[in-house]
């Protein structure tokens, strides 16, 4: 496995989203769940290894822990972890431009870390010169 900057930026990527996170919701329990998993060559391919390791699939969550009562009754509490925002990115050894093509995905999916988080994502894929697409969760009117 080649030795790569991405999880160093990564790592403080969810160090900076969990702070901004921890400001906007104070006193939730919130946690960083890190998926990163490696990219295996297609068994199909004629021409790589079957199952060779060929990447890396950077991924991450900013979770917080809900309660919710089932069937609405306090007496049978659910505990949960919602994923509130997350990062996907993917990472070619060989190809030393694939990062940068491919860009990186983000889902805000709570409204209430929207303002904080976005920016942040915003500069990160600016300052790394990634393409970035993101999908977030729009305020409701009350």
């Amino acid at each position: 496995m080649p030795d790569s900057e991405w999880p160093c930026r990564r790592d403080a990527l969810a160090k900076e989203l969990l702070a901004a996170c921890a400001t906007v919701l104070p006193g939730a329990e919130i946690r960083i769940k890190d998926d990163t998993t490696d990219m295996l060559a297609a068994e199909e391919d004629m021409n790589v290894v079957p199952s060779y390791r060929i990447g890396t699939i950077h991924s991450f969550c900013v979770q917080e822990r809900r309660t919710r009562h089932l069937l609405g009754r306090r007496w049978m509490p659910w505990r949960h972890w919602a994923t509130i925002v997350s990062f996907h990115m993917e990472e070619m050894w060989n190809a030393a431009h694939w990062t940068a093509e491919h860009g990186m995905e983000c889902y805000v999916t709570d409204a209430r870390v929207s303002s904080a988080a976005m920016p942040i994502l915003e500069r990160f894929a600016r300052d790394n010169r990634l393409l970035f697409r993101a999908v977030q969760e729009k305020p409701k009117d009350p």
